[in-house]
């Protein structure tokens, strides 16, 4: 499974846009810049994983939707485990992750 970019920065600005938020409010529910709002929906970078969980809890969704566009079993939130991870192993899970959307030569 590959991170569609540009599906994902889209279905970022189509949360935002379905709360009718203004990137400056979504900045700040996320505790990020208006200029990462920005980023992120663009797809010129991706949020932390400590964002997409957040993220997440705005969307009321999973995070494997958010990120792959994929619903998950109603007994399986990803997000729910993840935000009980300690700040080092979320770091460890989101480069793993970006391994995984990383194109093999």
């Amino acid at each position: 499974m590959q991170l569609d970019n540009e599906r994902f920065s889209s279905h970022l600005k189509s949360i935002r846009k379905e709360k009718a938020y203004t990137q400056e409010r979504m900045a700040q529910l996320l505790n990020v810049s208006r200029e990462s709002i920005l980023h992120y929906e663009k797809g010129t970078s991706l949020p932390p994983l400590d964002i997409l969980v957040r993220y997440c809890t705005i969307a009321s969704e999973s995070l494997e939707y958010l990120v792959f566009g994929e619903k998950a079993p109603d007994n399986f939130r990803l997000n729910h485990y993840v935000s009980r991870l300690s700040k080092d192993s979320q770091k460890l899970l989101m480069a793993f992750l970006e391994s995984l959307t990383t194109p093999i030569p």
